[in-house]
């Protein structure tokens, strides 16, 4: 899987590990040793609001 801090800024579409499909923007990238679980995440802009996903929440992403 690529470096999540590519997406930064971009539009995404995320399927989750449960199957989920996400859709929305990049709003915000936190380093894995920043991070409080030691993995890489993203915070994503959807309809639904601001949705957190670490990298070992990702199936897959891909920009739109």
């Amino acid at each position: 899987m690529t470096n999540l801090y590519d997406y930064f800024g971009r539009d995404v579409s995320i399927v989750d590990v449960d199957g989920k499909k996400w859709c929305g923007n990049v709003t915000a990238y936190t380093s894995a040793i920043d991070s409080e679980t030691g993995a890489e995440e993203i915070a994503v802009r959807t309809s639904d609001g601001l949705i957190g996903f670490c990298l070992s929440d990702i199936e897959i992403i891909e920009e739109r």
